[in-house]
C-alpha cells in the first residue's frame, strides 16, 4: 500500500541542515547523556543546537533558506525559534528511537472515535518513548481542523502526531508534537497509573506547574492556555489516545513492513500486484487495516429483547451508535495478570432506507 509523505519525509528534504546538526548531536549524545533521552528540554543535552539556530538564520538573511518562509513573513523570530526547537526535539527523539512510524487506517479511526477510554492510565504505557502516527482520513482532519477553527481544506499532507513519553517510572508526560501542512499544534498529559484518563486527558497545566515533579525554570509554553482544548481537542484527542490503548491491546491488528534494500526486489514487489510491500525507506506499521466500518446490528430480535417499555421500543427503532469501551481482562495462573481488549462500537436499529419506504395506512 503507497502511504502519503509523513512530515520527517517532508523535513529531511527541505532542511538539510536540521539533518546535518542532528547528526553531530546523535554522535556526541553515544557518549553522553544518552541515557536521559527522550530529551524535554533542549538545554539537556544540545551541544550543536546554538550553532544550528545561528547557520538557519544567516541562511535566512541570505534568502537562501524557505523551509519556515510563511513564518519568516511574520517577522516573528521568538516564534519561529519555538518551531525550531520543537522540530529539532522531535526528530532528535524520533531518531534515536528508530523512526518508528504507525499507518492508522481510516476505519479504524472511525471506530476509535466512537470508543470511550474507560481504564486508568496504567494501559495509558506507549509502545516506544517516541513514535509517530500518522492520520490521514477526512474524519481526523475535520476532528483537527475543529481545534484551530479552520476551514478543512484539501491538504495532500496527513496529520503527523510525534508521542513522546518524557521520565520513566509510575508518573510520567505523554507529550504530543503534531504538524499538519503549516499548523504546529502541542499538548502534554500527565499520566498517573490509578488515575481514569478520562481524568488524565483534562490535564490542566495552569493548576499543575509548580506542584509536580515536571516542573521547569521556564513555565514551558505547551498549553499555557488550555481553552482551545476543552472547546474542541477532546473528540480528536480521544482518537490519539485510543490509538495509543489500540497498538498495545490484546489481538491489534498490526502489520510491520520492512523497508526493501534490494533495488531487484522493489521492482519485484511493484510487479506483484496483490502483495504489500514497503513504499518508504524506513521500516514501518500497518496499523487497522483489517477492521471493518462500524458494525450495523440488524436483528429486530435483539432491539425488542433488549427492550423493557414501550418508549426503548420507540427509541430502538431509531439507529443509534453503541460506543466502543475496552475491557480490561484478567488472564495467566491465578488471573493475576490484565490483558486490554478492544470492544468495537455497532450502530444499532434499521437502515434510513427500511425507514423512509417503511409502509404506513393513511386513514
Amino acid at each position: 500500500m503507497k502511504y502519503p509523505r509523513t512530515y520527517y519525509e517532508y523535513i529531511r528534504t527541505v532542511n538539510p541542515l536540521l539533518f546535518k546538526y542532528i547528526k553531530k548531536d546523535l554522535s556526541y549524545l553515544k557518549t553522553a547523556h544518552a541515557d536521559k533521552a527522550p530529551f524535554f528540554d533542549i538545554d539537556q543535552f544540545s551541544k550543536y543546537f546554538e550553532e544550528y539556530i545561528d547557520e538557519y538564520f544567516d541562511r535566512l538573511e541570505e534568502n537562501f533558506y524557505e523551509t519556515y518562509s510563511f513564518l519568516q513573513d511574520k517577522r516573528n523570530e521568538e516564534t519561529l525559534t519555538k518551531w525550531l526547537i520543537n522540530d529539532y526535539l522531535t526528530i532528535l527523539n524520533f531518531e534515536i528511537f528508530n523512526r518508528k512510524t504507525f499507518f492508522i487506517s481510516g476505519q479504524l479511526t472511525e471506530n476509535l472515535a466512537f470508543t470511550d477510554y474507560n481504564v486508568t492510565g496504567k494501559f495509558l504505557e506507549p509502545p516506544f518513548n517516541c513514535f509517530l502516527l500518522v492520520l490521514n482520513d477526512e474524519l481526523a482532519k475535520q476532528l483537527f481542523c475543529n481545534i484551530v477553527k479552520i476551514i478543512v481544506k484539501e491538504y495532500e499532507e496527513p496529520i503527523n502526531i510525534f508521542v513522546t513519553k518524557v521520565e520513566e517510572g509510575e508518573n510520567f508526560l505523554l507529550k504530543f508534537y503534531i504538524r499538519f501542512g503549516k499548523i504546529q499544534l502541542e499538548r502534554a498529559l500527565l499520566v498517573k497509573s490509578e488515575i481514569k484518563i478520562s481524568e488524565i486527558i483534562k490535564t490542566d497545566w495552569e493548576n499543575l506547574f509548580n506542584i509536580n515533579e515536571f516542573e521547569t525554570e521556564e513555565q514551558s509554553s505547551l498549553e499555557k492556555e488550555s481553552s482551545f482544548f476543552y472547546e474542541s481537542g477532546f473528540e480528536f484527542f480521544r482518537i490519539l489516545i485510543n490509538s495509543i490503548l489500540y497498538l498495545t491491546s490484546s489481538g491489534a491488528d498490526i502489520v510491520e513492513r520492512k523497508k526493501i534494500k534490494s533495488g531487484k526486489k522493489r521492482a519485484e514487489a511493484k510487479r506483484n500486484e496483490n502483495q504489500s510491500y514497503n513504499t518508504k525507506s524506513f521500516d514501518y506499521y500497518e496499523v487497522g487495516n483489517t477492521v471493518g466500518s462500524i458494525f450495523i446490528d440488524h436483528n429486530e430480535s435483539n432491539i425488542m429483547n433488549n427492550a423493557n417499555s414501550i418508549k426503548t421500543v420507540f427509541k430502538l427503532t431509531i439507529r443509534f451508535i453503541v460506543r466502543g469501551h475496552w475491557r480490561n481482562q484478567p488472564f495467566g495462573q491465578g488471573r493475576e495478570q490484565r490483558k486490554l481488549i478492544f470492544i468495537k462500537p455497532y450502530y444499532k436499529g434499521p437502515d434510513l432506507a427500511d425507514l423512509v419506504n417503511k409502509p404506513y395506512a393513511v386513514s
